[in-house]
């Protein structure tokens, strides 16, 4: 219905405006329609319990910042000024999508019974929080699975690779259940603790190197000992401030101390010094021992051997197409063993026991019906010629060689 208007006319009682019974039903049907229109009756809206909308077709706007969608049943509120929206008491959305306990001043997510200042849920293998900028995003699964169980991740902007993670703090500690397991100090110190449930600290890198077992005094300190699985290489020092340990130099390899005399060392050329430094010897693989009593031993009941150009796998062989000798001793007998050049590396060889000092004292020497040639000065030679007579031959420094022959009974 179009707006009922009561004329008034131009002066009082001018006989110009709207009879007074008409102006009457004007009002009437003006009021009817605004009660029609609010609802009528009992569904009056009463201004503690609705706010009234003027009706602009699809939305009731009650101002510019403030529109109820009808379609939607959804309330916009344009701009909220700092200080304009305050909610007194617990916060409910959802139940427990968002929750605010206003007693403990806690906030939880996921949550309606927050149970720290602020709580978020989610079920395992959920990403728990993100905070993310434009280039790089950091993550929190509270549980991923049995292997992984708690994540801090950082990925770059896409999530499709991880990013940098700087943590800063003055100084760093890493728990588990058995303690302490890693720190950094400030001064850049780091120690590694409750190792394998043993306690205390089981390594320690500063400045002056890394200390297993015990402070590091140099490069690399081992307290109580070390085992080399693999190849130990490098031209670094390392070694032990024990009295007998291990040293690595640039110059080969010593078993000693570093300050005093040397145990052990094997040298760049391949030389040996036992208690000395090897002499610088033209050739490889010599063994200098120093100006002292020199003994080898050993309990075995196989003896032992020092062969010249022969190994043994499973029969002795010869190293290369060369004459090859053997010093064997066993069972209180020394033998003394030659071979013809071999005819090829690997090959078996058959040795001649040339000579042989028996556990009785007896020199016994290889019997041979021919006499021997003698090739330099001075040597003396001794071999059977028969089962009664034994040569004696002799060069002299003359170059002549001389026989002489005796009869046994």
């Amino acid at each position: 219905m179009a707006q009922q208007t009561i004329n008034v006319g131009a002066a009082p009682n001018d006989g110009t405006g709207t009879p007074l019974r008409t102006a009457f039903q004007y009002t009437n049907s003006n009021f009817t329609e605004l009660y029609t229109a609010l609802g009528g009756g009992s569904g009056l809206p009463g201004a503690s319990t609705q706010v009234i909308f003027n009706d602009g077709g699809t939305n009731l706007a009650g101002s510019a910042g403030l529109v109820f969608n009808k379609t939607t049943s959804v309330l916009g509120v344009g701009t909220v000024n700092a200080g304009a929206a305050i909610v007194s008491g617990d916060l409910t959305v959802d139940t427990s999508t968002f929750k605010v306990d206003s007693a403990n001043n806690w906030v939880g997510v996921g949550t309606a019974t927050p149970a720290v200042r602020l709580h978020s849920n989610v079920a395992d293998a959920a990403e728990a929080a993100r905070f993310s900028a434009s280039t790089a995003i950091l993550r929190v699964h509270p549980y991923v699975d049995a292997t992984d169980k708690t994540r801090i991740q950082a990925v770059n902007g896409t999530i499709t690779g991880l990013s940098d993670l700087t943590v800063e703090g003055f100084n760093l500690r890493f728990n588990t259940n058995a303690g302490l397991a890693y720190a950094i100090s400030n001064t850049g110190v780091a120690t590694w603790s409750n190792v394998g449930g043993v306690a205390g600290t089981a390594m320690t890198l500063n400045s002056t190197g890394l200390g297993v077992g015990t402070s590091p005094t140099g490069k690399l300190t081992i307290g109580t000992g070390a085992y080399v699985a693999g190849t130990l290489s490098g031209t670094s020092s390392l070694y032990s401030t024990v009295g007998q340990g291990l040293v690595v130099l640039a110059d080969g390899f010593v078993v000693g101390t570093r300050t005093g005399s040397d145990r052990f060392v094997l040298d760049t050329s391949g030389n040996v010094g036992i208690g000395v430094v090897p002499s610088a010897w033209s050739n490889s693989g010599n063994i200098d021992l120093p100006n002292v009593f020199m003994g080898i031993s050993s309990s075995g009941i196989y003896g032992g051997a020092i062969a010249n150009n022969a190994y043994y796998n499973a029969g002795w062989k010869y190293k290369a197409a060369n004459y090859a000798n053997l010093y064997l001793t066993g069972a209180g007998e020394h033998k003394w063993l030659n071979a013809p050049v071999g005819a090829a590396a690997g090959d078996a060889i058959t040795f001649t026991q040339a000579m042989t000092l028996d556990a009785s004292g007896n020199l016994i020497l290889l019997s041979s019906n021919t006499p021997a040639t003698l090739t330099t000065n001075g040597q003396l030679t001794v071999n059977a010629t028969s089962n009664t007579n034994l040569r004696f031959s002799y060069r002299g420094s003359d170059g002549v060689t001389r026989v002489a022959n005796i009869t046994l009974a």
